[in-house]
């Protein structure tokens, strides 16, 4: 998923927020795969929990590093949505909620 977060808060190990952006579901069948971009400029409530540890990235460097600190997600999340920026993630046991008219309306993530 590629957006920004706002309305951002976090209870302990979990955060919650609005995610305005593009998800991407890939199914990968051997060495091939097949993608569907579903648009989420509306936006839609999300609730993810960090893994034990992430890789973060830079978009604009050849740099990432490991996070280990149960907190650090909730950080990058919340500077992210304070100053609307973009970011982009990919999400472990995700389980999505669809609307009637087929947009997203929620999301829960155990692992980010």
């Amino acid at each position: 998923m590629e957006g920004t977060p706002t309305n951002f808060s976090a209870r302990g190990e979990t955060c919650h927020f609005t995610f305005a952006g593009t998800f991407r579901i890939t199914r990968w069948y051997g060495v091939t795969n097949s993608t569907v971009e579903i648009d989420c400029k509306q936006g839609f409530s999300a609730t993810v929990t960090q893994c034990s540890f992430f890789v973060a990235t830079h978009p604009t460097l050849n740099a990432a590093a490991v996070r280990n600190d149960p907190h650090a997600l909730s950080g990058i999340l919340q500077v992210a949505a304070e100053r609307g920026r973009v970011k982009k993630f990919e999400l472990g046991d995700p389980r999505i909620s669809f609307g009637h008219t087929g947009s997203s309306t929620n999301l829960e993530s155990v692992r980010l």
